[in-house]
């Protein structure tokens, strides 16, 4: 009989869960402020499908993430938050946050992160907190939004977990089907 590490097996159930390839993992990215190479801890969530994707024929013409993860859109919130919470702890725990203290978190879920619908709320600020208190290396968040997302109030919530060394960045597509107009602008 093969012995399986621990290890192995929970990334075999977490890649059944989610039917993604490299949900989460850590690279090396040049950091433009700095002018240094910095780890970078990249985690893709499993929310509920993209909103504007389900509403508009297939949304954005450049992205791919509606191809890579899987909607959940026809499932209950706590089966979608229940999901969200095995995935982000698996993550952390296969890519060993805590030995390689990445500087920064890059959240995707095929989506707008601060959309309730997408990510519950609840579930995003328990994110954020866990960051915090376990993940001491983190220094910026970034998650990815439509504008219409990006309100005082969702800034407010999650900066007010956030200590005063970690940033929030917020990352919003452009869509353009023009590759002259794409290049002008």
């Amino acid at each position: 009989m093969m012995k399986v590490s621990r290890r192995a097996l929970l990334k075999k159930i977490i890649l059944k869960l989610n039917k993604v390839d490299d949900f989460s993992y850590i690279d090396e990215v040049y950091n433009t402020q700095t002018g240094f190479p910095e780890k970078r801890w990249v985690l893709m969530l499993p929310g509920a499908g993209c909103q504007w994707s389900k509403e508009h024929n297939g949304g954005c013409y450049m992205c791919g993430f509606k191809y890579q993860l899987r909607h959940n859109g026809n499932k209950s919130p706590k089966y979608l938050e229940n999901k969200i919470r095995i995935a982000f702890s698996l993550g952390s725990y296969l890519v060993n946050v805590k030995y390689n203290k990445p500087k920064s978190l890059f959240i995707y879920n095929g989506g707008s992160y601060l959309n309730d619908k997408e990510i519950p709320k609840a579930v995003q600020i328990e994110i954020f907190q866990c960051v915090i208190e376990k993940y001491k290396s983190i220094k910026n968040i970034l998650v990815e939004s439509r504008p219409e997302f990006i309100t005082p109030e969702n800034i407010k919530d999650l900066k007010s977990v956030l200590c005063n060394n970690c940033n929030l960045s917020i990352g919003i597509g452009l869509e353009c089907k023009s590759a002259i107009l794409e290049r002008i602008i």
